[in-house]
């Protein structure tokens, strides 16, 4: 449940990608520079001894990422696969969809919340983390 007349007006979807901008403003996510870089930020990502723990069948599997030139990001979370537009090329958002992908949520509920927060916690830090929790708390998510 929201807990501001703000809030409420917004969509679900809505207040997570709100409580990620807070997180661009306040951590400055790592953007790259190229699809090579996304490809090895999210080969170091899925070959962690921590991802693979935590999400076993995800890791075997393999994700993919590629850009595109779509108006968002996404991703399917029955083959694995992540789209990126230039803009979004980030580790936040990177994040996000990896986290569709290991949650199994195609929308943005509490397992896609666990599955990201966790993400960013390990991969962009604690404070980055922290903001994002206290702005999806903020915001009543």
């Amino acid at each position: 449940m929201c807990r501001n007349a703000a809030a409420y007006k917004m969509g679900h979807s809505d207040l997570v990608y709100e409580a990620e901008r807070f997180v661009h403003l306040t951590s400055s996510p790592s953007r790259f520079a190229n699809s090579e870089e996304a490809h090895e930020f999210l080969s170091y990502v899925l070959n962690t001894q921590w991802f693979n723990n935590r999400w076993p069948k995800t890791g075997r599997k393999g994700v993919s990422v590629t850009f595109s030139r779509h108006a968002a990001a996404w991703s399917n979370v029955d083959t694995n696969q992540i789209w990126l537009p230039f803009w979004a090329c980030n580790t936040m958002t990177l994040l996000h969809e990896l986290a569709h992908i290991c949650s199994h949520d195609t929308e943005h509920g509490q397992s896609f919340r666990d599955a990201h927060l966790a993400l960013v916690k390990r991969f962009m830090g604690a404070d980055a983390a922290r903001a994002y929790k206290h702005a999806l708390i903020a915001l009543g998510v």
